[in-house]
């Protein structure tokens, strides 16, 4: 297949993809768990951090 020029070949838009990169869950839980303890003193405070920052990094 011929290269077409103009064309951004390496661009994530070209590529269907959002340009965000994957990690591990594990490592989601774990760095969810150090943020949320920084930022909050209570329990379910700490809890609610932590299913935002899943929430966000988990999704697309």
């Amino acid at each position: 297949m011929p290269l077409q020029e103009g064309v951004a070949i390496s661009s994530t838009w070209d590529m269907a993809k959002d340009g965000k990169a994957w990690f591990d869950p594990s490592r989601q839980r774990e760095i969810s768990v150090r943020i949320a303890a920084r930022r909050a003193r209570l329990n379910p405070e700490r809890k609610a951090i932590q299913a935002r920052l899943l929430a966000k990094w988990r999704s697309k």
